[in-house]
């Protein structure tokens, strides 16, 4: 679930498929109406199911899963956290061998793993995840920070997906930095970032 019920009150900031908004209504914890920004087919107010909205957060993590012996075949799924203690709380809980938990803080442009993530060789990496549904982890790698924003820019004339939340973060694993960060939307920007 992408809203813990004890998040839900009126006026919480929230991204969905169609750009952000607030929340208006819910009906417990699976259905809510949010009031967008930016209205669709000349619609404020939006019904959806409460898996398919966000909280607005610069806390978010990113849950990794290895489903064979490749690291190729790794499913992910992010999920925003008002705050970075929920976060820390999450990284200290018993994980599986096969899970791997990245944390972001877009205030700090900082990350931590609860353990070893990614290809030390390669100290940049590309990440593209979707936050409401698992998917194929995309993770592009790169070993010199020129080849990273080069990558970065063809990120850049990204305008939209079809139909899911896609956060795209450019991190460099040497220094824990979060280098870049975007946002998309259905067929719109959300955020782009660059640090």
């Amino acid at each position: 679930m992408s809203l813990k019920a004890e998040w839900l009150k009126q006026g919480l900031r929230v991204l969905t498929k169609d750009g952000k908004g607030k929340l208006f209504t819910w009906e417990s914890t699976r259905t809510c109406e949010v009031e967008l920004d930016e209205p669709i087919a000349g619609a404020r107010k939006v019904h959806y199911e409460t898996g398919e909205v966000v909280l607005e957060s610069d806390f978010t993590l990113i849950r990794v899963i290895n489903t064979g012996f490749s690291t190729e075949r790794l499913l992910v799924n992010a999920q925003n956290y008002p705050s970075w203690k929920e976060i820390l709380e999450g990284l200290a809980q018993p994980f599986s061998q096969d899970e791997t938990l990245v944390a972001l803080d877009f205030q700090k442009k900082k990350f931590q793993s609860n353990r070893p993530f990614g290809m030390p060789d390669n100290p940049y990496h590309l990440i593209e995840v979707y936050f409401d549904m698992y998917s194929p982890m995309k993770v592009k790698v790169y070993t010199t920070e020129r080849e990273a924003r080069e990558a970065w820019e063809e990120i850049e004339k990204l305008s939209g997906t079809s139909g899911h939340l896609l956060l795209c973060v450019l991190i460099n694993l040497e220094t824990s930095q979060i280098l870049a960060k975007a946002l998309f939307a259905t067929l719109k920007v959300v955020t782009k970032e660059v640090y």
